[in-house]
């Protein structure tokens, strides 16, 4: 399964890939599955 995924990354166009990014992040922080590092100043 994971060298499939990998596969369709490769191929697949970039923008398609970021927005799948972008879609799994913020379903992840939803589910309050991300701890977000606070910006150090």
């Amino acid at each position: 399964m994971k060298a499939l995924i990998t596969l369709l990354m490769r191929i697949l166009p970039d923008e398609l890939v970021e927005e799948i990014n972008a879609v799994s992040l913020d379903e992840l922080d939803k589910r309050g599955l991300i701890i977000w590092a606070e910006e150090q100043t």
